[in-house]
């Protein structure tokens, strides 16, 4: 903005200058000073309206599913994260899917510019990235004790890997049931048979 200023007040004083002479060059004198405001007017409008790479990252949408191969030691785990928002705030969740599939809740998510971390602390672990200009991957690592290399590709509906169902709770018995004991059971635990009498020969 002050770049602009002194221009404008280098072309002022160029067009005071030239009212001192002919007619004809006070008409360019005008139109040079009318020039110079649209200039100033309107450069800092356009350059603020302009969108800068880290506000067009800003801008992108990360909610939905990211997911990515993890090499641990000899086995290749395959890990989705899946962003979501909720009342203006992002929550995450994380699956490995080759691990039983259980989703476990990000405690914290947080975005600044292109950089995105995501802890996990009831693992004692967390995800830190950047996300590329495109919006369609994300170049970081997942960190365990020894940070593991952890590249994500957004998930489309043709590529994204089935999770599994997560496994149902189990069963609790009734308060009113009565156990039955199976004969195996029972002869295991010696309820089948008195063990101190030795057993006859037929």
């Amino acid at each position: 903005m002050h770049s602009y200023s002194g221009v404008l007040a280098l072309l002022t004083a160029f067009a005071a200058a030239m009212l001192r002479f002919k007619p004809q060059r006070r008409t360019t004198a005008v139109w040079v000073i009318a020039s110079s405001l649209i200039l100033c007017i309107a450069f800092p409008r356009l350059r603020a309206q302009s969108p800068t790479p880290d506000s067009s990252l800003q801008a992108q949408n990360i909610t939905g599913a990211w997911q990515g191969s993890l090499k641990a030691g000899d086995r290749q785990l395959r890990i989705v994260f899946k962003i979501s928002l909720e009342d203006d705030k992002l929550k995450a969740a994380m699956y490995s899917i080759d691990q039983e599939g259980q989703g476990i809740p990000a405690s914290t998510i947080t975005r600044n510019g292109s950089t995105l971390k995501i802890t996990v602390a009831e693992i004692g672990g967390y995800y830190e990235g950047k996300l590329t200009a495109g919006g369609k991957s994300i170049a970081g690592t997942w960190t365990q004790r020894t940070p593991l290399l952890l590249n994500l590709a957004r998930a489309t509906p043709e590529t994204a890997w089935a999770i599994p169902d997560p496994l149902p709770p189990p069963k609790r018995m009734p308060a009113d049931a009565t156990p039955v004991w199976p004969r195996s059971s029972q002869a295991i635990w010696g309820r089948g048979q008195d063990s101190s009498e030795p057993k006859r020969a037929s």
